[in-house]
């Protein structure tokens, strides 16, 4: 499945059950150390997508801050298109070349 823009992938994640909405305050200004501990913590769990609707210290308040979208293979995945992420091998192979370049 491919994606026109991000709301499309979104969309899916809601559907998928892989986007949750936070509405608890989180505290975003810089030198505060709430959003690096939540990313730290779905990394280890393979946690979920996560919408946080109640930021404090941000600069736009108004507007949800999509966060951890790509957080597992599978997630990645399917922005990219593929099935599973075992059919990423051959995006792996032109990574590296462009990476070499």
């Amino acid at each position: 499945m491919q994606f026109n823009d991000m709301r499309g992938y979104i969309d899916v994640l809601r559907e998928e059950g892989l986007l949750h909405d936070l509405d608890i305050q989180l505290n975003v200004a810089r030198e505060t150390s709430e959003l690096q501990a939540l990313m730290r913590h779905l990394h280890n769990d393979n946690g979920p997508a996560l919408m946080l609707n109640n930021l404090e210290g941000y600069n736009m308040p108004e507007v949800p801050l999509l966060f951890n979208p790509y957080g597992t293979r599978e997630r990645t995945a399917m922005i990219l298109g593929a099935v599973s992420y075992t059919h990423l091998r051959a995006h792996e192979t032109v990574l590296d070349l462009v990476c070499r370049l």
